[in-house]
């Protein structure tokens, strides 16, 4: 699901409550097609898959920057920085739940990189990746356009 966040966010928090919930009412492209990249790379296959049964996780996160040709004019690990969802570590199995309070890392993260970048413009992509267990993991990619 597309989450566009770019004229949407003044309002989500003059009404939110909680923020999770208007992330989740926010304008959304509902994709059925199961992910297979994220920035334009395939999906890695995973070390390990999480438990059976257990609730989604985030897989995956990345900073990209596909309208610029795939290029940052800065490191990409300064961005990550400012990014404090983190994703599941598949090889020490450790998994992030993706709940209200992943959901809410989101919207945060949201703010601190309009806030601490100069850019043009920037959404925040979920899309479903669906692990061999049959798992939902999240691919969470924040799309960047920065500034001249």
């Amino acid at each position: 699901m597309k989450i566009l966040l770019l004229a949407s966010i003044l309002a989500t928090f003059a009404g939110a409550h909680p923020r999770a919930q208007a992330l989740r009412t926010l304008t959304m492209d509902t994709r059925p097609e199961q992910a297979t990249t994220i920035c334009g790379q395939p999906v890695p296959p995973p070390a390990a898959v999480p438990p059976a049964g257990s609730g989604p996780v985030v897989y995956l996160i990345s900073p990209c920057f596909e309208h610029q040709g795939g290029k940052s004019r800065v490191a990409p690990f300064d961005y990550l920085r400012d990014i404090h969802l983190r994703p599941s570590r598949p090889s020490s199995g450790t998994w992030t739940p993706y709940d209200a309070e992943a959901e809410q890392a989101i919207l945060a993260d949201f703010q601190r990189l309009w806030k601490n970048r100069p850019l043009t413009a920037l959404s925040i992509d979920v899309r479903d990746y669906t692990f061999s267990n049959g798992v939902v993991g999240k691919l969470v990619t924040y799309d960047i356009i920065e500034r001249n």
